[in-house]
């Protein structure tokens, strides 16, 4: 197919530019693109487009200075330009279409019939539209669900449309932004919708005086980064903030006394800024500035401003409340964590401990023990679970020991049971052995439990029997040396008297 013409598409958003390839490519027109006023200058330089159709709200360069600059150059000054432009700024567009030689308008949302009907005037050619025998090609130059669209575009006066804005902005908030993200897109959709060249978001510190962030959008990214955040002090932002209402400000001779603009920032002759505040809490501020084609902003930006600002104060509310309930979920798995590690390395050393341990509660049923125990006294470790702590005492102790251990756990301690009594324990086979035991309390989750650690001394019980025994002999024999050495000495008393006698011997 032969190239009919070079149609040059001026536009930040996507899917507007693939919206007018997609109408004009099958013509024959080449389309070429570009996403700010700033890129279209390069491309049509390059390419040296027949038509040109620019969006008028841009950043970098809006579509006032793009044009004022291709005014300027003497290859590119006579080519025809269109401005599209949403509905709700046709008074603004056409104003500043003027200013600079513009008279053509395609206003969004627009058929798609009207668009080429533009387009092909501007060039001055004429054309046909595929006939309605050929479905395939209506299919392919026109989705089927376009006209639709746009004819309940046209239906839509201003205030829905920026109604329709706010509702798009309100959805977007939904996802899971950071707040700088937030106030991003609402310093972009407030220019957007308002028809301003500039705009800006501000999020207080929670001192709500000094400034913690702010961003830009209509502003070059170079510009914004040499603009210094603790500049902000203007009266009128003060005022913003501290009156909680919106505030107007425009000097045809430069910036708005009281406006106080940090350096670097662009000039402006008009301003609106509202409070981005949610019931008693203000979280910053939101402003646009320099209107587009008009001299200040009216009362029916200030409200749509102010719902803007509502929507973005609550996401940012939101936001912040979800980034403090993720810190604190973080924190909560931490915490579990090392809980379980905790309850982990208890229950290796209840395990490992070389002592009987028996933990029972305030009723006296064991819920638990350790391998020691379950040795000791031959059960399994869910035949004890659940039974009277007594089960585990000889016959004749369990009565007395139900009311120690009722006085125990009205006042629980670490302490040993039965000072300076001999304590038994009893098997499963019934078998009785000596014990040690010692008490203590253990309070978890709110339970007081009491914890027995029991020592078997039945090996010990034997050496100290065998000790005594051993005692016992030694002071017999030391008795019977004594006793024979008492009676040697007699004996040898009597021999010597014997001997002085002359009397015989035994």
């Amino acid at each position: 197919m032969t190239v009919k013409s070079k149609i040059l598409i001026v536009d930040d958003d996507v899917q507007t530019r693939q919206l007018y390839i997609s109408l004009l490519s099958p013509f024959g027109h080449q389309v070429i693109e570009a996403g700010d006023g700033r890129e279209g200058l390069e491309v049509a330089e390059k390419h040296k487009p027949d038509l040109i159709v620019s969006d008028i709200l841009m950043p970098t360069m809006n579509g006032y200075e793009f044009v004022s600059a291709l005014r300027k150059s003497p290859l590119l000054k006579n080519v025809p330009v269109i401005f599209h432009s949403a509905s709700f700024l046709d008074r603004e567009a056409r104003a500043l279409g003027a200013s600079c030689g513009v008279s053509l308008y395609i206003l969004k949302p627009s058929d798609p019939e009207k668009i080429l009907d533009i387009v092909h005037n501007a060039l001055g050619i004429s054309y046909e539209l595929p006939a309605p025998s050929a479905p395939q090609v209506e299919r392919e130059t026109i989705p089927l669900l376009l006209d639709a669209f746009f004819e309940k575009g046209k239906q839509l006066n201003d205030s829905s449309v920026r109604l329709s804005a706010l509702l798009e902005l309100a959805m977007h908030f939904a996802g899971p932004w950071s707040v700088d993200d937030l106030l991003a897109q609402a310093a972009a959709a407030a220019r957007k919708i308002l028809g301003a060249n500039y705009a800006s978001a501000g999020l207080l510190e929670d001192d709500g005086t000094h400034l913690r962030s702010f961003t830009f959008s209509g502003v070059d990214a170079e510009i914004v980064a040499k603009i210094d955040k603790s500049s902000f002090t203007g009266d009128i932002f003060k005022g913003i903030v501290r009156g909680r209402k919106p505030h107007r400000a425009f000097s045809p001779f430069g910036e708005p006394p009281g406006l106080a603009l940090p350096a670097y920032h662009p000039p402006i002759r008009s301003f609106l800024g509202v409070p981005l505040a949610v019931e008693e809490r203000v979280y910053g501020w939101i402003y646009v500035a320099e209107k587009l084609a008009a001299l200040e902003f009216d009362d029916q930006d200030a409200r749509v401003l102010t719902a803007l600002a509502a929507q973005t104060a609550l996401a940012c509310e939101n936001a912040q409340r979800y980034r403090t309930i993720q810190e604190h979920a973080a924190k909560l798995e931490t915490e579990v964590a090392e809980r379980r590690r905790a309850e982990e390395r208890f229950r290796m050393l209840v395990e490992t401990a070389p002592t009987g341990i028996i933990i029972a509660d305030t009723k006296g049923r064991i819920v638990d023990s350790n391998a020691q125990a379950v040795q000791m006294f031959g059960y399994e470790r869910n035949e004890l679970i659940g039974r009277p702590v007594e089960t585990l005492l000889p016959d004749a102790q369990r009565s007395t020991h139900e009311k120690h251990r009722s006085g125990y756990t009205a006042n629980p301690h670490a302490r040993p049971m039965g000072l300076g009594m001999d304590l038994f324990a009893r098997r499963k086979n019934g078998t009785e052995f000596p014990v040690e035991i010692s008490l203590g309390p253990l309070v978890t989750q709110g339970e007081t439990l009491v914890s027995a650690a029991i020592v078997d001394i039945t090996a010990r019980k034997k050496m100290e029997e065998q000790l005594r025994v051993a005692q016992r002999m030694e002071a017999i024999g030391r008795l019977a040396g004594g006793v024979a050495h008492d009676f040697n000495n007699l004996l040898t008393v009597i021999l010597g008297c014997c001997d002085a006698l002359n009397l015989p011997k035994f």
